[in-house]
Parts: structure tokens; sequence; C-alpha cells
């Protein structure tokens, strides 16, 4: 019996012998120009020479553009075969869109074609990049078992589920993975800052030394002076010994800021290191109007199961009050840094930054979201700055120990509407009303209950204790719409500030609801939303991220209830783009203002997200706090939408979130786009690289 099938013996010999080939060959990557067609709107390229294997595929816009939407493919042919590689939708707007894809060993030519949906100009860019040849050995393996015998397979795979169940799980990413610049990046780097004029920046780090070895200041400088593009310039902060190119050295912080005379200044504790690509971002960073900018980074110290990538979103200036962070390099203009009253009793960077912050408008601090700094495993505290306690704020004990600063509530207090959507489920309803009246401290609620069609009579039997006690019982008779319930019940209540609150939430904090209202009166703030747990103790809601599985999900949903959860983002308050309406406080004039729930569109999927973008659209912000902790028995009172009339309803109102925010590309500001979509982990993604702007100026160049 011959191991391998005899059809097609002379197709498989020639694919096996060129995936040969492809395990030891160097491709190289490449970058090429889509050609314009006769039709408008479309562009074509036929790539020359053929890169075969496994490949990832980025197409990027024309320079200062957004690409139109449209459709992406990927098309080869060979002797009689032929095949698509990719089929991609992109959405408008979007920077750029990555597709990985197989090109047969047996492919003689492969075109890549655009055509945009409203005949706007193609886009100009496609960068090939080959895998290394352990990707395309693996690919070889596979197309071999293929044509192996049943028996043979089975047992050849059988071996492979031993070894992999047998390995220990290793981590995908490495700070060399994501920093790697090719030679083809370094020379676009160069050829696209010089041609912008970003080569003329010039950046001051400051590397600090004070309590390091002289090998770990070297370290660092070595870093900086690897940089593709040269615009920083290094500095020691201590004694650290005779230097090479007449660096500097001072002996503090103070003095560093006060005889620096570039534009920029950071400073980074001896032993990290920067990206090589660290002088290109923060050169084309530094033009921008912002006051301070902050990049990404790499910290053995936190979340080593995710490779040490700290990763946030764009500046939050609720987390940073709370948490005193910020991730990675820290970049201030020098002419605001000698402004600055050196921090009393510190020594540490981040205490001039929180310093620095303070003066500025949350729209002055700006986010490179790279991963650029790579900070050492043994250093120095200085990382975290005390947090400022702004006037008219106070520090609240926690139960873990720590404090949490919140706003300072007027006397008396405002009394807050609650609605409470329901219908029949008396259980949870007695348990919700029973735990908010009791439990409950301040302020003054106005209580009222949206029945939506109730038919059981212990139901009604409580309803007329509730009555009798000074809650209101509003029917809501009809179809069971969300939307509708809640405008309307909110509409028959008075209080200037309005809570929505599931039938299934059980509440056991006394001073969850003045958490809530103390930020909930801010000029700024929009929506609140609150830390809800499942009964079994895991998180069911700590914010929503918009783009999630492609429309909006929680963020961390699952993890155990005492865990500190990405970058501890579980104990400090934070903006998030939305909040669930499960527990959501929001002044009575905001919900009047944006026209309350989408009844027509959203009767009952993702209509707190959709008015919580609308309060966003405003001008506000929406946030969510820890401190209010509340448990939620979540699908206990509805159940699933499972039968197909409800399917059906829920497939169109996500379809109406997709259109109408867009919620199918990364658009949430507050999560980080190296961060999964695919799910509510937020873990990595599979593919660290981004975008790559400078290669538009090395196009067609090799």
């Amino acid at each position: 019996m011959s191991l391998f099938r005899r059809n097609d013996a002379s197709l498989w010999r020639r694919k096996l012998a060129r995936g040969l080939i492809l395990v030891v060959a160097r491709q190289s990557e490449c970058v090429r120009r889509l050609a314009p067609t006769p039709q408008p709107g479309t562009g074509e390229l036929r790539m020359q020479p053929v890169l075969h294997g496994r490949c990832q595929v980025v197409l990027y816009p024309m320079a200062g553009a957004a690409l139109p939407a449209g459709r992406f493919t990927v098309v080869w042919d060979g002797p009689g075969v032929d095949g698509i590689a990719a089929e991609l939708d992109v959405a408008a707007g979007a920077g750029w869109h990555a597709v990985d894809l197989v090109i047969p060993a047996i492919a003689e030519r492969v075109w890549c074609r655009f055509a945009s949906r409203d005949g706007c100009e193609h886009p100009t860019l496609v960068h090939w990049s080959p895998y290394p040849g352990g990707a395309q050995l693996k690919l070889l393996i596979q197309g071999i078992l293929r044509r192996m015998p049943g028996w043979l397979r089975r047992g050849v795979q059988q071996v492979w589920i031993r070894r992999l169940e047998n390995r220990k799980p290793t981590h995908p990413w490495s700070w060399e993975q994501i920093t790697a610049v090719s030679r083809l990046d370094r020379k676009a780097m160069q050829q696209h800052a010089q041609a912008a004029g970003w080569d003329q920046a010039r950046i001051r780090i400051w590397v600090d030394g004070r309590g390091t070895s002289k090998a770990q200041v070297e370290m660092t400088l070595q870093s900086i002076s690897a940089s593709a593009v040269d615009s920083l310039r290094p500095g020691v902060i201590g004694d650290a010994g005779p230097l090479q190119n007449d660096i500097p050295q001072v002996a503090d912080i103070a003095e560093a800021v006060a005889v620096t005379t570039d534009a920029w200044l950071a400073i980074v504790p001896a032993g990290a290191e920067l990206a090589a690509s660290a002088g290109y971002w923060l050169a084309h960073a530094v033009h921008s109007d912002a006051e301070l900018i902050f990049t990404d980074a790499c910290d053995p110290q936190a979340w080593p199961d995710q490779g040490g990538m700290v990763l946030s979103g764009d500046f939050d200036p609720e987390y940073f009050r709370d948490s005193g962070r910020l991730p990675g390099l820290v970049c201030m203009r020098t002419a605001g840094a000698q402004q600055l009253t050196e921090p009393a009793g510190t020594a540490g960077w981040m205490s001039w930054v929180a310093a620095g912050i303070a003066m500025q408008p949350p729209t002055a601090i700006a986010h490179v979201d790279e991963v650029l700094l790579r900070l050492p495993e043994a250093r120095h505290d200085g990382m975290v700055a005390q947090p400022l306690v702004p006037e008219g704020w106070v520090r609240v004990p926690l139960q873990s120990g720590e404090f949490s600063l919140r706003p300072q509530l007027p006397e008396p207090m405002p009394r807050v509407a609650v609605v409470i959507p329901t219908r029949d489920r008396v259980d949870l309803l007695r348990m919700c009303v029973g735990s908010l009246r009791a439990l409950t401290a301040a302020p003054e609620l106005e209580i009222c209950i949206a029945d939506n069609d109730s038919v059981e009579a212990e139901t009604h039997a409580y309803f007329d204790e509730l009555k009798a006690a000074g809650v209101r019982v509003l029917p809501c008779p009809g179809e069971f719409n969300f939307s509708r319930i809640v405008n309307r019940a909110v509409a028959a209540t008075v209080a200037d500030f309005v809570l929505l609150l599931n039938n299934d939430i059980e509440v056991t904090d006394p001073d969850w609801l003045q958490e809530m209202l103390a930020h909930a009166q801010r000029p700024e703030i929009g929506c609140v939303g609150a830390k809800l747990f499942f009964p079994d103790g895991r998180i069911q809601h700590a914010g929503v991220t918009i783009g999630l599985g492609g429309l909006a999900g929680h963020p961390m949903r699952f993890y155990p209830g005492d865990s500190a959860g990405y970058l501890n983002r579980l104990r400090h308050v934070q903006s998030y783009r939305a909040v669930t309406a499960a527990c959501l406080l929001v002044r009575r004039s905001i919900y009047e203002q944006v026209g309350g729930f989408n009844e027509t569109d959203l009767a009952v999927a993702y209509n707190d997200v959709d008015f919580c973008l609308r309060v966003e659209q405003a001008g506000y912000r929406n946030i969510w706090t820890p401190h209010a902790r509340l448990i939620h028995h979540e699908y206990a009172s509805r159940g699933l939408d499972i039968d197909p009339v409800k399917a059906a309803r829920y497939a169109r109102e996500c379809e109406y979130l997709r259109e109408h925010w867009g919620t199918q590309s990364p658009v949430d500001r507050y999560y980080h786009r190296l961060l999964t979509h695919a799910d509510e982990t937020c873990s990595l993604t599979p593919t660290p690289w981004g975008l790559r702007p400078w290669l538009v100026t090395i196009c067609d160049d090799e």
C-alpha cells in the first residue's frame, strides 16, 4: 500500500518540492501600491515576485486619509487551478486592515484587488509579510498529513496531542517580537521623519541612575542611541562615572528639569530599554498640540501571564486620579515642567507628572499606543504618584484598608428616583426592593415599579404592600419593550436623579448609592455604573467596552470577585464609553436632553449602550466605580432570547448597533487596540504589530 494517494501525483510532487523550499527560503517583506483600474473606486496589484506559504497582508490608506468602505480580495492561479486566498470586508474610516492568508506553493500569479462601495479613491498601499520558516514547516506537515491514510494520520495526531498536553503554556509575545524593526522599517522611518520634518524634534531622555550600577545606565543609553530616528538626546541623573559623547550628568530630577534646553523631556529608570522605533513615534507625537505624552510599556513585574505587556487606553483622568499611574514612557514639555514647583518630599518623576496633569485639561494628554519602553525588573519606587486630593473631594477609607477619592455630597442630598421594570417574579422583586429599602443608607428614594403585565396573584398582593408603604406601581401594559417601559417610568417620576435598576439586583452595601451619587452630581459626568457580581461572587459588570465581539461587551466578566483585574482596573474608578442599565445613575436633565432610551430600534438589547453613547456624544463622560457593589442575578427574570421571534429581533438590534455606532471596528478609546476584541478576557491579540505609517515613503523602492 502506498503511503500517499496517487491521484494528482505530479501536482503533489510540485507542491511538496516548493513547500520544502519555503521552509529554508528567506522571503522578504514588500510594500506595493494598488494601481487604479478603468472602473472608478477600484485598484489592482499583481504581486511580483509571488510570496508563497503563510503570509500577512496589511491594507493601508493614502497618507493622511482613511480607508473607504469596500471589499479587499487576494486571488491566485497556477497550473490548471486557481483560488481565493483572502476576502475581507473593509469598514469605512479605519486606519488599516490586516488579514492572514496562505498562498499555495503551486501558485504562479497573485493579484490583490480592492473595490470601494461608494466609488471613492482606492487605498494606496499593500504591505505583504511572509511568516518565518517554522510557520511554513507547520503548513507543509499539515499538507502531508492530509495525504496519509486515515489510520496513520490518526496515529501521528495522537502523538502530537500527547506532546501538546505535556508542554507548558508559553506566551506568544515578547519584548523582542513586538519591538522588532526590520531593515526596511528602519529605512522607511528615517525617510518618513525627514520628509515630514520630524527628524528636527529633540527629546531629552534622562536616565535615573541613582542607586544603580553603571552597567544598567550604559544599557539604557545604548538603547537610546539605537533609535531608528535620531530625535532622542540622552542625559544621566546621578554619578555614573565618566560617560562617552559628553552626555550631561545632574544630581536630581529638579536639576534635570532646570538645565534641559530641549523642547521635551522624559525620565526613565536605569536598566530600562527603549524600542528602536521610540525616536520615530515620539518625534511624531511631539508635533501635536499635546502638553504631555505617554506610551505603553513592557513591565516584567506586571501581568506576567500577558508577557508583561502594560497596554492602556487613552488618558483617563478618573483612573489616573485613583491610581496615580501612567503605564510607560512619559514626556512633558520642558517649558511646562520648569514652571512647576518641585513636589515636596518626593523624588519620583510621576510626582512631577501628576503636578503637570493637574494644570492641564484631559485633552492635552496624548497617548502613543505603542510599547516603547521595557522597565527593569528591579527599580526604585517612583513610577506611582501620590494621588492629589482636588478641592471639594475627600479621602474615603475602604474595607481593604486603602483609600478612594470621592467628591463631597451636598447637604441635604438630592432625591433619587429609582425605576424598576418587572413582570411577575415576585421573589426577585421582593429581594430587590427589600434590600434597597433596608440597606441603602441615603439619600431619600422615590421608588417606581414599572409593571409590564404581571398576572400572578402573589405579585399583585405584593404590589398592594408596596403601595401601602408609599412605593408607586406604574402599569406599563403591552408587548415587552424595555426602552418604552423605562421612558414611561422616568416620565412619571420627579426627582433630579434617575436610577435604573433591574428587578434581579440585590443590594449588599449601605453606601453604594452615595458613591454613585457623589460622581453623578459632577457637571462633566453623564452615566455612572456600579460593580456587579454574579451570585457565586464572580464579576458580572465592570463597565462596557464598545467593539467587543463586534458589538459591545463587559471586559473582565467572570473574573474572580477579589481579582484586581487587568492593570488593577477592577479596583479603581475609571471612564467607560458605556455602563449597563442594570444599575445606572444619571441626572434627569441629561436623560431628557438626549431623549431617553430608543424605543423604536432597540426595544430589548443594547438600548443602554446606545443611551450611554448618546450621552457621551452630548459632551459628558460616563464612569464606573468599583466602590458601589451589588449582586446581579443576571437573566433570572427574563431568560435568554432563544425562540425564533426573539432571536430575529435580537439580530435586528445588533445590526442597528453595528450600523449606527460602527462597533465592528475597534472604536473604544479606553481599550487598547492590542487587547482582543474576540472575547471579554482582556487577553492579547494574536498579532502584536500594528499600523506602520512610515511604509508610504518606501513603497515600490525595494
